[in-house]
């Protein structure tokens, strides 16, 4: 069903999650630094651009109010302070966050029971993370994996929740088109090419 309380548009989700971009505690630095070969001078690059952040779950934050994805009827950011990943649009715009999960993995900043979530027109934000190199788009599996390789190699790099990037066909198109992509790289984990809802 429909959510009661519709989501802001991407506009105004990019004005108040920039607004909490651009600082990552001493202590969420520490837990991405344990991943094997994360630099800090990646980790520095991925908070220079707003798409690592520290999430202040149970506060209330100035310019983020109900209808915004991730925060509660009462005003306040949905869970624990945690470590925030940006998921950029094709316009370099916050369309929507996911935050780590302490015990593994990652979940969407959304509203439940009826609140806002972090869908545009439908579908679950694309992220959109550099500018092409000679008409070259590369996929990547969720959307750390995706703004790290583009940290650390250039390039245009698109990543989605689960490799699902079929499930976002107008964001997709709209993604190449503007780009101007010829070629499609995927760079599959292990485990992808046994996934039909990837590989398929």
């Amino acid at each position: 069903s429909a959510p009661t309380v519709a989501a802001w548009p991407v506009a105004e989700r990019e004005r108040a999650y920039r607004a909490m971009a651009g600082r990552l505690a001493l202590g969420h630095r520490r837990d991405i630094a344990t991943r094997p070969h994360v630099t800090d001078r990646e980790i520095d690059y991925l908070v220079s651009r707003g798409w690592l952040f520290s999430w202040p779950g149970g506060r209330a934050v100035a310019g983020a109010g109900v209808g915004l994805p991730g925060v509660r009827p009462d005003g306040r950011l949905m869970g624990q302070t945690t470590w925030a990943v940006s998921i950029p649009d094709v316009d370099d715009h916050i369309a929507g966050v996911q935050l780590r999960n302490p015990e593994g993995g990652y979940y969407w900043a959304s509203t439940p029971n009826g609140g806002a979530t972090p869908h545009v027109n439908g579908e679950l934000p694309l992220g959109v993370y550099g500018t092409p190199v000679d008409g070259v788009a590369n996929f990547a599996e969720g959307y750390l994996k995706a703004m790290l390789c583009q940290a650390r190699y250039g390039g245009l790099w698109i990543g989605m929740a689960g490799g699902q990037w079929a499930n976002a066909p107008k964001r997709l198109r709209s993604v190449m088109e503007a780009n101007n992509i010829t070629q499609a790289v995927l760079n599959a984990d292990g485990g992808a090419t046994a996934n039909p809802n990837i590989m398929g």
